[in-house]
């Protein structure tokens, strides 16, 4: 029984891949045709929609096994069809590529400075710089005692005083050089 579902979970996993090959390639097909006709039509938007959801499906049925067999995936870098975004970069026919998957969508052509996930540095400010809770809201609000919140002050004080010492010698040391 072991024996089969060993050959059950290969099978699966090479049509996996097959299907996300087959995925890459109507996308990029489809993102052609969108840009010479300017819309795509409904029903490519559906077909690919349907792929898509296809291929989350097979993703889960070859975890799922993966899991029961205490085997790795066979694609161990995918984390799921609806999180991840194809990369559109390489073509598996051309062999000039390396393939694979990209975790958020290319943002740094612009030319500007890289904000990764983020659209612009204003969104990334939104999610990256959180104000410090005790400066806003009373310690005994956040369960924390006045000694207990004067001590995380403290400590975050010396902290940033800290950063403040690097960057000002890797400052120094970018004049030296």
């Amino acid at each position: 029984m072991l024996g089969v579902l060993e050959v059950a979970h290969r099978i699966l996993g090479e049509a996996l891949e097959a299907d996300l090959r087959a995925l890459k390639k109507m996308a990029k097909r489809f993102e052609r045709d969108e840009l010479t006709h300017g819309t795509l039509a409904e029903d490519k938007t559906a077909r690919l929609e349907d792929a898509k959801k296809a291929q989350e499906r097979l993703f889960l049925n070859v975890t799922a096994l993966s899991d029961a067999l205490d085997v790795p995936p066979p694609l161990p870098g995918l984390c799921g069809a609806g999180d991840v975004l194809l990369e559109d970069d390489s073509d598996d026919d051309e062999g000039g590529g390396q393939g694979g998957l990209s975790v958020f969508a290319k943002g740094s052509e612009a030319g500007g400075a890289s904000n990764g996930p983020f659209g612009d540095e204003e969104s990334r400010a939104f999610y990256c710089d959180l104000p410090d809770l005790l400066n806003s809201v009373p310690a005994k609000l956040l369960g924390l005692s006045e000694a207990e919140a004067a001590e995380l002050k403290e400590r975050r004080a010396q902290e940033k005083r800290g950063e403040d010492a690097e960057e000002a010698e890797g400052a120094e040391e970018a004049e030296v050089a």
